[in-house]
């Protein structure tokens, strides 16, 4: 029976991760939204496109207390009714930019409710050697419902932009395995130690692998606001073969997901210099890009890398500030970090370029391979300086 229950329990956690992408369904409707309010501009359609980070960045500050008054069930279950509701409003009610901006916030709100419980379920209900398994099926399936949203979305925009919100229909059968098989909270110890340090929001830690989480997401969201409105533009292909690029970049994060745990028992910290480096060498591709191939290349290697960055920030984060700060840990680098380097994304490199580069989208991906290189160095560094060590219950796993 306690076998039954944690398989159970593992689809009710993992099959939050179909959600972990949202912000893709909407990137790849980047070009249709430009289509369809030409005078809005390119920086304030990403921007319009990009509120759900604001969104999660700021309900993000009181989703721990959420967590503790309603339960971390109930409020999963609550962001997820919100983003289908979103999806209807979103269909129905489409006539200026300023819905992008609204619908964008609602569904950062329900991201910010949701995302956080996959990674602190890991952490709670899970011991160490068998996170990384976990994390790694976690980053499979966020890849897997990348590829819904790049393939369906990128579709559903070349019919109607705002019929991309219909990718976001996935929550509901989502909504059922959450309602049936996510677990309950653990009943919260009645030590008043455990419960201070559980509100204990932000400390040094967090904060070294929040920055390491942002500075990747940063250059992700390099490829994915802009891949859609480059195809376009150097007229490489349609708006369809741009959601297939993006399709790519999820496959790549699956093949991440798969190769994570070993990677991971093998470099440890030092899987951040990997990350790095494949980025930039995907950032120079898409610089030099002449055709679809090289788009599609660098699309891989940049969702693979993604998929091993971000469970390796949330692994090692959760071993050092320890399993009391599981929802804190997964805030930090799922919601705050992902969301913050979302956000600083279009405004440092599309509003870069267009300072410098007179607003070229191929310079943009020059300054994001910079950007990479720079941090990979910078990685390399700290790496080589810090001893090799291995988390306990990890030699083995490779």
């Amino acid at each position: 029976m306690r076998m039954v229950n944690q398989k159970k329990t593992k689809v009710g956690i993992l099959s939050i991760s179909l959600l972990s992408m949202l912000t893709v369904g909407l990137n790849t409707g980047l070009s249709a939204i430009q289509q369809a309010f030409p005078e809005a501009g390119t920086l304030l359609i990403q921007i319009s496109a990009n509120m759900m980070s604001i969104t999660v960045i700021f309900v993000s500050i009181f989703v721990n207390r959420i967590y503790r008054r309603f339960t971390r069930k109930r409020t999963v279950l609550a962001g997820e009714g919100l983003l289908i509701l979103t999806v209807l409003a979103a269909f129905f009610f489409h006539s200026s930019i300023y819905c992008v901006m609204i619908y964008s916030a609602l569904t950062g709100v329900s991201a910010a409710l949701i995302l956080p419980a996959v990674g602190s379920a890991i952490i709670d209900c899970f011991e160490a050697p068998y996170r990384a398994e976990l994390s790694g099926w976690q980053s499979i399936l966020s890849s897997t419902g990348g590829i819904w949203f790049s393939l369906a979305g990128g579709y559903l925009a070349g019919i109607r932009w705002y019929a991309l919100y219909l990718v976001f229909l996935i929550a509901v059968p989502i909504f059922v395995l959450t309602l049936y098989l996510y677990p309950e909270d653990k009943q919260e110890s009645g030590d008043r130690q455990t419960r201070t340090a559980n509100r204990a929001f932000v400390h040094r830690i967090m904060i070294k692998y929040g920055l390491i989480a942002i500075a990747y997401v940063v250059i992700f969201g390099v490829f994915m606001s802009n891949i859609a409105m480059f195809i376009a533009e150097e007229r490489l292909g349609a708006q369809a073969q741009a959601g297939w690029i993006g399709a790519l970049s999820m496959l790549g994060g699956m093949l991440g997901g798969m190769l994570f745990r070993r990677l991971y028992a093998r470099l440890y910290k030092g899987i951040f210099v990997l990350t790095f480096a494949g980025a930039a060498i995907g950032q120079t591709l898409l610089f030099l890009a002449e055709g679809l191939l090289p788009c599609a290349a660098a699309g891989l290697l940049i969702g693979m890398c993604q998929s091993i960055h971000m469970p390796s920030c949330l692994l090692a984060l959760g071993e050092e500030a320890g399993a009391e700060q599981s929802v804190s840990a997964a805030l930090i680098v799922s919601c705050i970090a992902a969301n913050v380097g979302t956000l600083i994304s279009p405004v440092l490199f599309t509003g870069g370029s267009n300072l410098i580069f007179d607003g070229n989208i191929r310079l943009r991906f020059l300054m994001a391979a910079v950007f990479a290189i720079s941090v990979t160095t910078v990685m390399s560094v700290i790496y080589r300086k810090s001893a090799k060590h291995v988390p306990a219950g990890n030699e083995n796993m490779g």
